[in-house]
């Protein structure tokens, strides 16, 4: 039998799983008092959260990063984002991803399987993936072609150049479609 989902008690179980730090938990206050009531997703842009919370910009992009990282929120939707630009995030509860409900099981598939990939990566060496790999975010999934975007230009070189094969390797462990890697 199917788990139906019940707002309250969701976004209850997804902050109290949360282990993130004061700020980012006040984040994920404001994103859950901002989430659908009919399914666990959240649409906004940094400047709204940043106006409605009185964060620094700073301090919520941190904070998003540390959430994304933990599993707290996973990006569905214009997970590329951009200036000005909507992001729709999923609510999980961090640890027990099967109590998540999934009325949409496509809508998570892009950036799902990265999250799964950092997971594997984490388990095989948590200090390499949490300074170099963390930091890559899902830029495009085209065929069998998945294109990461680092943040800096250093980022993305030093990652292309040492690191490639190791990523590509578990990515196609979790997600068999995709064959090639390109990291910008």
């Amino acid at each position: 039998m199917t788990e139906v989902y019940v707002h309250a008690r969701h976004v209850d179980r997804v902050v109290k799983a949360s282990k993130t730090t004061c700020g980012a938990k006040s984040l994920l206050l404001e994103i859950c008092r901002r989430a659908d009531y009919k399914k666990p997703e959240s649409t906004f842009t940094k400047p709204q959260i940043v106006a409605s919370t009185g964060m620094s910009m700073k301090t919520v992009v941190r904070g998003l990063r540390e959430l994304r990282a933990e599993g707290s929120i996973v990006p569905i939707l214009g997970f590329e984002g951009g200036k000005g630009k909507p992001v729709t995030y999923r609510l999980c509860i961090v640890g027990q991803g099967a109590e998540t409900p999934r009325d949409n099981p496509k809508a998570g598939q892009g950036p799902q399987f990265w999250l799964d990939a950092l997971a594997e990566l984490r388990a095989i060496d948590k200090d390499l993936t949490e300074n170099w790999f963390a930091p890559l975010s899902v830029e495009a999934v085209e065929g069998d072609l998945l294109t990461l975007k680092a943040k800096t230009r250093l980022g993305a070189s030093h990652v292309r150049t040492h690191h490639h094969r190791r990523i590509l390797d578990v990515v196609q462990a979790v997600s068999p479609d995709i064959k090639r890697l390109n990291i910008n």
